[in-house]
């Protein structure tokens, strides 16, 4: 009677031990390992997309002013100044030149600001500077006289970029000037148009003259008052004049 009844408590014992283990769920790890990911990221040389200037989250398709230059730190577009077709006045007078037509997916064709656009693809964060000379004062193609006393100015420098954050480093230590007077003439006179500080400038810049145009005027944008050239009275003969702009790029900033 005894034995029978310590077999009873014995199974009863074992029976209530696996409901226990099975209960709780444990899983036993017999091994573990772990495993790396990672990517290499070099200086891209290939020519940089131009990018509208008042939406720089979309590319502009055309339209002219790009420059088609490759390399790791690059002018991308910089603008062509046109100030179209004047009558000759023995009195001051200031001209504003024309917009820029920009093609991009979201509009089509449209007028808008002209603009200067830098990208680096360095990929080391070293900040750069862009400035503007006039090389020669406005030269009569026919006569060789020159503008004397003539002078451009850009007016409404503001900046954009791709970034849609525009909270971080990279984007706050950019800088376009306002307003840039070119108040001499040569390859001496530099003008700064934007700045990145080291450690900011990574990408796409934008320093754009002005904002959105869509007025038209007989088929063509009104010119707004964004890049100016201002003229003496009795300067200007029957001519066309031309002038010679150098947009420089240092990979040093200011």
């Amino acid at each position: 009677m005894k034995f029978s009844q310590l077999k009873k408590l014995t199974a009863m014992v074992m029976v209530t031990g696996l409901v226990v283990v099975g209960g709780t769920g444990l899983i036993v790890s017999a091994d573990s390992s772990t495993s790396g990911g990672s990517a290499e990221f070099v200086p891209n040389n290939d020519p940089g997309t131009p990018i509208d200037p008042t939406d720089p989250g979309q590319e502009n398709n055309g339209g002219g002013d790009q420059t088609g230059n490759g390399g790791e730190l690059k002018i991308v577009v910089r603008p062509t100044l046109v100030f179209g077709e004047q009558k000759v006045s023995a009195a001051d007078k200031t001209y504003y030149a024309s917009s820029l037509k920009v093609n991009d997916n979201h509009h089509g064709g449209i007028w808008e600001p002209r603009y200067v656009q830098v990208t680096d693809d360095t990929g080391e964060f070293k900040g750069w500077h862009l400035t503007v000379a006039q090389l020669n004062q406005f030269t009569g193609v026919t006569s060789g006289k020159q503008l004397d006393g003539a002078k451009i100015t850009f007016n409404n420098g503001r900046k954009s970029s791709m970034f849609t954050d525009t909270s971080t480093a990279n984007f706050l230590g950019v800088t376009s000037q306002p307003t840039v007077l070119l108040q001499n003439i040569g390859a001496t006179y530099k003008y700064t148009v934007m700045d990145a500080k080291a450690g900011s400038g990574n990408g796409s810049f934008v320093t754009r003259f002005g904002d959105q145009e869509t007025q038209y005027i007989d088929g063509t944008t009104e010119n707004h008052h964004n890049i100016s050239l201002f003229v003496k009275g009795g300067t200007a003969g029957k001519e066309v004049y031309n002038t010679t702009l150098s947009w420089n790029l240092e990979n040093t900033p200011k």
